[in-house]
């Protein structure tokens, strides 16, 4: 939730175009607002992380910051070029969209009864193919090579009702 994964997603989208070995990537939950449904990296201490290996016999240099006037981050990946001025651009394509429907209620025992809090949207289910694809120096596209499917589930909106009554007890919640 602090920015740390539009870090790790940003860094994922330009090794995808440098033509690196992604090692472990994980999405996250459900798509996220700063980037394209398939591109995103997610990390969380300790147990999700985005690894990549440097599969060039060339070393790298990995350039990252960001840029104030817009709030943007940037990555960018150094080392041997692609021959004869070739370079890659992601494309991302929707094969599925389920969209979210219906609410979950969950009962919260510290907020007074009659109150509700939302704490999650709903979220669409969404299957995205995010591709590599190769162009020439001239523009002209020469190979695309599938770089992932990501399958985000359809998450229901959450609403947390209050069940504290002003005895202290608790009212029923089914």
């Amino acid at each position: 939730g602090g920015g740390i994964c539009q870090v790790s997603s940003t860094l994922y989208n330009a090794v995808l175009m440098a033509n690196l070995k992604i090692v472990d990537r994980s999405s996250h939950a459900w798509p996220s607002s700063y980037v394209d449904e398939g591109r995103d990296a997610t990390v969380d201490w300790g147990s999700i992380d985005f690894k990549f290996e440097n599969n060039t016999d060339f070393q790298i240099f990995i350039v990252a910051y960001w840029d104030p006037s817009d709030s943007t981050c940037h990555a960018e990946i150094y080392g041997k070029r692609l021959p004869n001025g070739e370079y890659i651009r992601l494309e991302r394509e929707i094969t599925s969209r389920t969209p979210t429907s219906g609410v979950e209620y969950v009962a919260n025992g510290e907020l007074p009864a009659g109150q509700t809090n939302t704490v999650r949207a709903g979220h669409d289910g969404v299957t995205a193919v995010v591709y590599k694809v190769w162009y020439d120096a001239n523009g002209t596209e020469i190979k695309r090579e599938e770089a992932n499917t990501t399958v985000y589930r359809m998450y229901a909106k959450r609403v947390e009702v209050g069940t504290l009554l002003p005895d202290g007890s608790h009212a029923p919640f089914d």
